[in-house]
């Protein structure tokens, strides 16, 4: 089974910590098939944004600030649905180094 790695940015009302994480990461040694995830914990759609700062991304809105936990399971169940081999949590304010 081929790994399937699924990084998942937690976002709420932080969108330029958010899109600098994700360019870190993108950045970064991560393997070419990781699929980047954002879920949007604000409650407001933010899409045409993410999609604009960042390229093939994955953008998931919730309907509201759902909490921590909540809002990763979000992006965890999207993963698992997706074939995830691997999830990796990210928080907004994490630089990956290369």
């Amino acid at each position: 089974m081929a790994t399937k790695v699924f990084a998942l940015i937690l976002n709420y009302n932080n969108q330029v910590d958010t899109v600098e994480a994700a360019r870190f990461l993108l950045a970064s040694d991560i393997p070419a098939n990781t699929q980047l995830v954002i879920i949007d914990n604000s409650g407001v759609d933010q899409k045409k944004y993410f999609n604009r700062e960042l390229k093939d991304i994955v953008y998931i809105s919730s309907i509201g600030n759902a909490g921590f936990a909540a809002g990763n399971n979000l992006g965890i169940n999207y993963a698992i649905k997706h074939g995830a081999t691997h999830i990796l949590l990210l928080n907004p304010d994490v630089r990956v180094p290369k």
